[in-house]
């Protein structure tokens, strides 16, 4: 056989399309040929099992996650309530604080009061003491003119009669001296007169204004016995002089 020449560029183009290589034949076992065949089955289980592994991973962290959130929304909701709970208390606190003040206000002020009723209280009972001390004394000089009226035969008792009137009181005798008569006044003051006996009586003047409203003043007499005192009486009077009757005892 003679060589084919090659061909040139333009039989190239002019000759016929490629064809495919044949096949070739299958030189495999029929084991081999169904290993080949069962691999592809045996792969698909594994992916379908990654794949409900990692749904079913998703899935729990999609509920952790919805748990966390469920859980730190109700720990705010509790944060919340808590904080409102501590305010109204302190606002109650406040408000027991504020009714205590006012309390202890009203309790200071009741006390205040208490202590000066008290004050008073004391002032009103010095003052009746003292009443009481001046109505003992009264009482002490009233006994001391019925003592004194008695002592005297005829002599009329101390009332408003006998001061109005123009009686005159006798003394007994040998007792007439001259004496020297202190009228002590509320104000402390003293006033002495000389007392000449006329008549077996003693007889004295003094300004009104030098006697109580009852005209009566107690005097003192100091004469030819020490200690003697008296007792004057109004026994008439104008608007300037009060005439006073003095009874002299030992």
């Amino acid at each position: 056989m003679s060589e084919k020449e090659p061909n040139t560029p333009e039989q190239e183009q002019k000759s016929p399309e490629t064809k495919p290589p044949k096949a070739q034949k299958d030189t495999k076992d029929p084991e081999e040929k169904e290993k080949t065949a069962a691999a592809p089955a045996e792969k698909t289980p594994k992916k379908r099992h990654k794949k409900a592994l990692l749904a079913v991973l998703v899935t729990a962290d999609l509920a952790l996650i919805a748990g966390l959130s469920f859980g730190v929304y109700h720990y705010r909701s509790a944060v919340v309530l808590a904080g409102q709970e501590l305010s109204k208390t302190r606002s109650s606190l406040q408000s027991a604080n504020e009714s205590i003040e006012k309390t202890n206000s009203a309790l200071s002020k009741q006390q205040d009061l208490t202590d000066t009723l008290q004050d008073e209280l004391s002032t009103v009972q010095d003052q009746l003491s003292s009443t009481e001390d001046q109505l003992t004394a009264a009482q002490a000089k009233a006994d001391n003119y019925d003592s004194l009226y008695e002592a005297f035969d005829g002599l009329p008792k101390a009332n408003s009669d006998f001061f109005a009137s123009a009686n005159v009181l006798t003394l007994k005798k040998g007792k007439s001296k001259k004496v020297y008569v202190y009228l002590e006044t509320d104000e402390s003051k003293s006033y002495e007169t000389v007392m000449e006996p006329s008549n077996d009586c003693i007889t004295a003047s003094w300004d009104s204004d030098d006697f109580d409203e009852n005209g009566v003043n107690s005097v003192t007499v100091k004469g030819a016995k020490e200690g003697v005192s008296v007792l004057g009486f109004i026994n008439g009077y104008n608007e300037e002089t009060v005439h006073v009757v003095v009874m002299v005892t030992e």
